[in-house]
């Protein structure tokens, strides 16, 4: 099973933070929402580290956003670097999400 054994080298670096960082998450599902939204942020610091990308990013013409898809509640959530958290990309017209 190398595909697996490699799969699961590429996650290695998600679940040290879950495990060091999200001690307080007691279940399962919030566990993995985290472990989720986590591996969309390690995927944009990977993006970084092409010397494409970050030319591109120095010059302005492009801009790399982090999202997150709750398939269970077909809510979109963006990475806000400013709060350091997910927010949700729409709200019900009361303003909540």
């Amino acid at each position: 099973m190398p595909h697996l054994e490699e799969w699961l080298r590429v996650a290695e670096p998600v679940r040290r933070v879950i495990q060091s960082e999200y001690r307080h998450l007691t279940t399962d599902t919030e566990r993995a929402i985290a472990a989720a939204e986590e591996n969309v942020l390690f995927a944009l610091e990977n993006l970084h580290t092409y010397p494409s990308v970050q030319q591109r990013l120095t010059d302005g013409s492009l801009h790399v956003h982090g999202w997150f898809f709750k398939i269970a509640s077909a809510e979109l959530f963006a990475y806000d670097p400013e709060t350091n958290q997910f927010a949700p990309l729409v709200t019900t017209e009361s303003g909540s999400p």
